[in-house]
């Protein structure tokens, strides 16, 4: 029973360890992904244009619109993949959220299987011991109404001495 017991700690905690360690390697994960993610926000896609190129460009009304036209695309390039890497892991914090929320249940679900067998096993204990006390008593009060009734059974390690009652006439064997 006690080895029963330690048993399905040992399995339970290795459970939880394996869990836990699931766990930290996806978070691991993710925040790999998050700096590379912010890595590739913060590099410029193409080295921003110096401000002497600039003036040169922009020299007539066309070209300055024509930069401020691509400068807002550029903006609006940056601003859907900001907002796709958001979603990406706002996607991903959920999916992980979600299986820490199974793995906690099953946690719960594996601590309270291992509570029963616990339960389980100190009744079975408790039964063992009354059986074991309820023999003893049994074979007590068998020896006292053998003893009251001057008989005994018979051992040959026994310390009392045996007297023959006066109706057998023939010895008993050992």
């Amino acid at each position: 029973m006690r080895r029963e017991k330690i048993d399905l700690e040992n399995t339970l905690e290795q459970e939880q360890e394996a869990l836990v360690n699931r766990l930290w390697k996806r978070m691991d994960k993710l925040e790999a992904e998050k700096r590379i993610l912010q890595e590739k926000l913060d590099q410029p896609v193409s080295a921003p244009p110096s401000p002497r190129d600039i003036s040169m460009e922009i020299d007539s009304p066309e070209n300055m619109m024509r930069h401020i036209r691509f400068l807002k695309n550029e903006v609006e390039r940056l601003k859907k993949q900001l907002r796709a890497a958001q979603l990406q892991h706002s996607e991903k914090m959920a999916q992980y959220l979600e299986e820490e929320r199974h793995m906690r249940e099953e946690n719960l679900r594996l601590q309270r299987k291992l509570q029963r067998e616990m339960e389980r096993r100190e009744a079975l204990c408790r039964q063992l011991s009354e059986s074991e006390s309820s023999l003893e008593m049994d074979d007590e009060r068998y020896f006292n109404e053998m003893s009251a009734q001057g008989l005994r059974p018979r051992t040959v390690s026994s310390p009392i001495p045996y007297t023959p009652s006066p109706s057998s006439s023939r010895p008993i064997s050992p």
